[in-house]
This record gives structure tokens, C-alpha cells and sequence, in this order.
């Protein structure tokens, strides 16, 4: 599609769907096919016919020696250990602080903390964002909340923690720097880094998830596209 629509910067072409080689397969998208109505039109489903025909090629047994990229490493290579259970809703993220504590981020605003100590596995909440997370609007899914949590590479010298998350009082995605000290989240230590505005009246694919570089220097988001879901088919060639 070209010039199709108002705002945007990615150039005058914005494709609805592609096709393409990839690892000796073939994937096919579309964004196309939202409403039940799509289904009954008839371009459509030629659209997708097409689509799926070119995906399925010649429906040859998966030769993997084609692909380039590197192999999924085996499951059976990590062994699993429960820590703690229990106290956990919608956790989205965690971190590792130098004392091994960990801590968790819930979408719905609450910071908890795991502790190992000689009398038991603690977990317990040390903080609390007042977040936006559900949403009012008939037949939509709210994804925002307390999204991203990472602590600072100098941890053990800053106490300092980054987060990023949904204020419930403004329609805007944050990244802030706050201190956690004596095992609290300091919520007067807020240093706003970047925020931006998000619509609150769909759904969905918002991110957050927050990671520093290699040398510690530069600060990584995953922002999402907070737009509705897009399909996808792939196959072997």
C-alpha cells in the first residue's frame, strides 16, 4: 500500500502483506482478516489461498541442512527448580540483584521480592505502582501495567532499579529510574528517563521489557506496536 494513510514514518510504502524465502522455507503474512466478515469476501479469501498455496510450495519434508540460523539449543539441557509459588499474578518480569535476591514485577503494579534465608524461600511485596491494567472499554483486553524491570549493571554501588510502566492517571508508557534500598522500593527516588503517549482504547502487543548493553553503557526497551494481532503462515520449500 502506498500513501494509503495519514502520520507514520516508515516511507510511502506500508505492505499489508509479504512474501519471502527464509532457512529453506517459506513464510507468508498478512494483516488482513480481522472480522468475521472478511471470511465471507470473496478477494480475500482468494488473497489467503495464495498465501497459503505459496507457504505450503511443494509441500516437501523439512530439510533442515538449508537453514542459516542457529539450532533451538534441547530442552532436556536446563533442570527446572521451584523457588517460591503462590503469591504470583501476572508476573512480567524479573531481575537478579548481586545478592541473589530477585526481584518480580507484576502487570498489575506490585514490585515482589524473593529472598533465600536459613528459615525459608520469602517472597514478599516491596512496592507498589499505581498502574493502568484494565481497561473499562467494552470487548477490549488492557495489556499496560508495570511492564519492564532491570537492575542497574552498578547495583551493588547505585541501588538503582529501572522500570517502565502504565501510570494510571496519564494515557503514556514511562521509563523511570528509582532507588531500592533496605529491600523498598524508594517511590520519592523517581527520575522519569522517556515517556511517551499510548492509546488506551485497544488491544494489544504492548512490550517492555528493558535490558543494558554488553558494556553496561546503553539502556535497551522493547516498546511494543500496542496494536491488534497480525497472521502469519510459514512452511518448508
Amino acid at each position: 500500500m502506498k500513501k494509503s494513510y495519514q502520520g507514520g514514518k516508515n516511507g510511502d510504502n506500508h505492505p499489508m502483506a509479504w512474501y519471502r524465502d527464509f532457512d529453506g522455507g517459506r513464510a507468508f503474512y498478512t494483516g488482513l482478516g480481522h472480522t468475521e466478515e472478511s471470511f465471507t469476501e470473496e478477494n480475500y479469501l482468494k488473497h489467503l489461498l495464495g498465501g497459503i498455496r505459496y507457504a505450503m510450495g511443494n509441500n516437501y519434508k523439512l530439510d533442515y541442512s538449508k537453514a542459516k540460523s542457529a539450532r533451538t539449543p534441547d530442552e532436556d539441557r536446563f533442570t527446572k527448580t521451584v523457588l517460591a509459588q503462590g503469591m504470583f499474578f501476572e508476573p512480567t518480569e524479573m531481575t537478579i540483584l548481586p545478592n541473589l535476591d530477585i526481584l518480580v514485577a507484576q502487570r498489575r503494579g506490585e514490585l515482589l521480592l524473593y529472598k533465600k534465608l536459613d528459615t525459608c524461600a520469602c517472597v514478599k511485596q516491596v512496592g507498589f505502582l499505581d498502574v493502568y491494567h484494565k481497561t473499562n472499554v467494552p470487548d477490549v483486553n488492557a495489556e499496560e501495567g508495570f511492564m519492564g524491570l532491570q537492575a542497574d549493571p552498578n547495583f551493588a554501588q547505585n541501588h538503582f532499579v529501572y522500570v517502565f510502566y502504565s501510570p494510571r492517571d496519564t494515557s503514556v508508557n514511562r521509563l523511570s529510574r528509582f532507588k531500592f534500598e533496605k529491600d523498598t522500593l524508594d517511590m520519592k527516588s523517581e527520575k522519569i528517563i522517556l515517556q511517551f503517549y499510548s492509546q488506551r482504547d485497544i488491544c494489544c502487543h504492548t512490550g517492555g521489557s528493558i535490558a543494558f548493553g554488553r558494556e553496561g553503557n546503553e539502556l535497551f526497551l522493547s516498546t511494543g506496536d500496542n496494536s491488534t494481532p497480525l497472521m502469519s503462515l510459514s512452511s518448508a520449500m
